[in-house]
């Protein structure tokens, strides 16, 4: 989130600062960036501190809950689930609409089949992989692919 801050802020004009043509393009660049990167972590941190002071959370706890409920799907949402939804949607445009769909296939369901440890999430992430693609839409489709 803050790089996508960060480079929006950078490619804006009037927040570079001319230093004149004797000045080195090194540390003309380095200036041009002082601006943004203040203006980011100015913004971050009060960010941070409302997040802290007024819900008693960090945006890195918000981030997680977001793709929690993502993969979940809550239904109905609460109020903060509809929220980190919603932060899902802006920051993450680009998710295909199949992302926010829950997984046809639980982590319950490859523990039934014996399976554990790190496996369990390679598998998910592949039938995750192949639902955000279309080529998977129900449970066993999933368990097909993964050779169950």
């Amino acid at each position: 989130l803050a790089t996508a801050l960060f480079i929006k802020l950078s490619s804006i004009e009037r927040l570079k600062i001319n230093l004149g043509e004797g000045v080195p393009p090194a540390v003309a660049g380095s200036f041009n960036i002082m601006i943004p990167m203040l203006l980011t972590l100015a913004a971050f941190g009060l960010l941070s501190a409302v997040l802290f002071v007024g819900f008693n959370t960090d945006l890195s706890t918000l981030i997680k809950g977001a793709w929690k409920v993502a993969q979940e799907h809550l239904s109905p949402l609460t109020p903060l689930a509809d929220f980190q939804l919603r932060i899902l949607r802006t920051f993450f445009p680009h998710l295909p609409p199949q992302a926010l769909e829950p997984c046809v296939l639980k982590g319950q369901d490859l523990k039934d089949l014996g399976v554990y440890g790190r496996n369990i999430s390679k598998l998910l992430l592949q039938v995750r992989k192949a639902q955000w693609e279309g080529t998977v839409s129900t449970r066993d489709e999933a368990l097909k692919l993964i050779g169950h």
